[in-house]
């Protein structure tokens, strides 16, 4: 798989390998959005915030190259945001439908569903192809960059403030959440979480059957705190009426399905959060860095 750490390689080599085959994907997803514009999107944004977490692994040996490039990307991601935020209620209405209502709920509400995600879809949909040409052309100026990325550090030493900086980051954000309960901060710790599993996912190969553990709860970690957020954007815009099914009764039966729900939610991530960051920040690299020295990793 690209999104992996190739031990034979320096840090340098695996962050220009990793971020140009990301890049790459993007751009041939934009070479798709012609059939599926919606999809190219998803697909781009989706790596674009690989490459973001990449880079946050490897901020220290990057220096003040670092805030640039993260915050191109960032951007890059943004110009889509609006298109792809327009099939996240669709989608989450269907699922907590099929999830957790009754058959009598499928029937009332199968065809507003299904009318809203065609409505969206046609909306959001219309002007892609040009912009997709032009975040096309923003990525091949992105990959000529990435030619041109220097570490400073090495070794272990490039990575480990980065790996450190974003646990940490992530188990203050979980504390922060079961604190405060609110949407907002909720939504903070699942960034935070999909960090979290994007470094995982780089660093398995350093010792598969030790991290492929910790790389699939953070993966249900961070798809969890996602399906609670969108729950939350949902009940948003059925409370102020920027969703509305058709009458009160409609909106309360909706309303009613969705807090329960979220709170099942709620307490899976905890689960997961607690577990994955049981360790202190330190404690968590130091190991780290253990399977890393004992795979001979190059520097």
């Amino acid at each position: 798989m690209a999104y992996r750490w190739r031990s034979r390689d320096s840090v340098e080599a695996n962050l220009i390998r990793i971020a140009r085959q990301q890049v790459d994907r993007a751009i041939e997803a934009c070479d798709r959005g012609d059939a599926d514009p919606v999809e190219a999107v998803h697909d781009v944004r989706k790596r674009c915030k690989k490459v973001r977490s990449l880079l946050r692994l490897c901020r220290h040996g990057l220096g003040s190259a670092y805030r640039g490039e993260n915050a191109r990307f960032r951007e890059l991601a943004r110009e889509l945001s609006a298109v792809r935020d327009t099939q996240v209620l669709a989608g989450t209405l269907r699922g907590l439908v099929d999830e957790v209502g009754t058959d009598e709920d499928a029937v009332r509400f199968v065809a507003w569903i299904d009318r809203l995600s065609a409505a969206d879809v046609a909306g959001g949909a219309c002007d892609l192809p040009d912009r997709l040409e032009e975040v096309r052309a923003t990525l091949r100026d992105a990959h000529h960059r990435i030619e041109h990325w220097k570490i400073s550090a090495n070794g272990f030493d490039a990575i480990e403030p980065g790996l450190r900086r974003t646990y940490r980051r992530g188990r203050r954000a979980m504390h922060a959440a079961q604190d405060a309960g609110t949407m907002e901060a909720y939504h903070a710790w699942r960034k935070r979480a999909k960090d979290y599993w994007y470094h995982m996912r780089l660093l398995e190969p350093l010792w598969p059957e030790a991290l492929r553990a910790v790389r699939r709860a953070a993966h249900r970690l961070a798809e969890t705190l996602g399906d609670e957020h969108d729950l939350g954007v949902l009940e948003t815009a059925l409370a102020d009426g920027r969703l509305d099914p058709g009458d009160p009764d409609a909106r309360e039966r909706l309303l009613a399905l969705s807090a329960p729900r979220r709170l099942e939610l709620r307490r899976r991530a905890d689960w997961y959060g607690e577990r994955l960051y049981a360790e202190r920040p330190s404690a968590f690299a130091s190991r780290i860095e253990g399977y890393w020295r004992a795979a001979g990793v190059s520097g």
